[in-house]
């Protein structure tokens, strides 16, 4: 009975510690006494296993058979054939475990952890639970266990599911992995803001004033992605005026391009009439342009949901369907050119984030007119804010 009892105790802490402490890492905004509470009914929970881990009736066999097992019985007895042996195991998972998180950036605020980073501080709170330090001190079947979780976090979504069902506890082991995941994102983002804050430092300093570019060439002059400067460009430009129309259609052409700006700059141009007034004009160079953003769409070419999309009211995405549809059949009857498809689900709401600021870009003058700020990409700590 109490060795039963123990690995119900060691599971919960090996388990549950884990994904708790990746929850509190990245909240560095609950208030102090909140995470001391948390933190301190995790502390009972694990001095209620030590203690009957120590329980005197146990000898070391015992002890160790109470160690808490991340499988179900049936997945240890059914290993995957594929499984390295202990050796390979232990020498991979010794790299996982010793992975530093990097020199971190003293300007951030908040800096993520690295990918790497949030696993080998998972796996150091299990290998803890299991009164463990080094990959050198477990056995096979926790070789194994560790193993297993680590493909389970890399895995894609059907076969993460399908691995979970070898572990005791499937949503805990999931909900590790949603978290490792969104952890992994936000690092993510933040390298491509910080990227893009470099690449705009370096044109803002190589730009000489009064030179006769053009927004496009400002544009194509950054040597780093921005989605919310292209997502500014598209919301901010004024459909009359060609080179800031040539200027949006050609972020919308990127492929890092956001699929909620994809959906604005459609919007836009569906309701001010634009494909009627370009087929008046002749201006077919700019409805090749556009027929490559459709297209793209409906390949899947977009796939960034960073940000949101959010029609004005709920008739807005009706409006601009309908508007779009009518006039690529104008399109069609007066070229005599096979009709382009519409672009499918493309106005539907999309929950995201707004797109930081560039306010230091004059779309009219079709440059920077003032230096980047470095908290308009991403949080700095307050004695770097300008």
């Amino acid at each position: 009975m109490v060795p039963a009892i123990q690995r119900v105790l060691w599971y919960g802490v090996a388990t549950t510690s884990a994904l708790l402490f990746l929850i509190l890492h990245q909240r560095a905004d609950l208030p102090v006494m909140m995470q001391v509470t948390i933190l301190s009914s995790i502390g009972v929970v694990t001095a209620l296993g030590l203690s009957a881990a120590r329980l005197p009736r146990l000898d070391r066999r015992a002890a160790a058979a109470a160690a808490p097992s991340l499988l179900t019985a049936r997945a240890y007895r059914r290993l995957p054939r594929d499984i390295p042996p202990p050796a390979t195991m232990r020498k991979e998972l010794g790299v996982l475990l010793r992975a530093a998180d990097g020199r971190r950036d003293p300007t951030a605020l908040h800096e993520p952890e690295t990918r790497a980073a949030v696993r080998s501080r998972v796996f150091g709170r299990i290998l803890h639970t299991w009164r463990a330090e080094t990959v050198e001190q477990l056995d096979d079947r926790q070789l194994q266990a560790l193993w297993q979780l680590r493909e389970l976090i890399a895995a894609d979504p059907c076969r993460a599911g399908e691995l979970a069902q070898r572990f005791r506890k499937p949503d805990v082991v999931l909900a590790i992995r949603d978290r490792v995941l969104e952890i992994d994102a936000r690092r993510q983002r933040f390298e491509r803001q910080r990227a893009a804050f470099r690449a705009t430092r370096m044109a803002w300093k190589q730009t000489a004033p009064g030179k006769g570019h053009t927004l496009v060439d400002a544009l194509r002059a950054l040597t780093a992605p921005d989605p919310d400067l292209w997502h500014k460009v598209i919301a901010e430009h004024d459909l009359a005026d060609p080179e800031q129309a040539r200027a949006a259609l050609w972020c919308a052409r990127q492929p890092g391009c956001e699929r909620a700006s994809v959906a604005l700059y459609l919007s836009r141009i569906a309701e001010a009439g634009r494909i009627t007034i370009a087929l008046r004009n002749g201006e077919t160079e700019w409805l090749g342009g556009l027929c490559s953003v459709i297209r793209g769409w409906n390949a899947g070419r977009y796939t960034g949901q960073a940000l949101g999309f959010v029609p004005k009211d709920a008739d807005e995405a009706s409006r601009a369907a309908s508007a779009l549809s009518s006039q690529l059949d104008t399109l069609a009857e007066q070229t005599g050119q096979p009709r382009w498809p519409d672009p499918t689900d493309i106005f539907a709401t999309s929950h995201g984030e707004a797109p930081r600021p560039r306010d230091n870009w004059d779309l009219r003058a079709g440059r920077m007119i003032a230096p980047p700020r470095l908290e308009h990409y991403i949080e700095i700590a307050p004695q770097h804010a300008a």
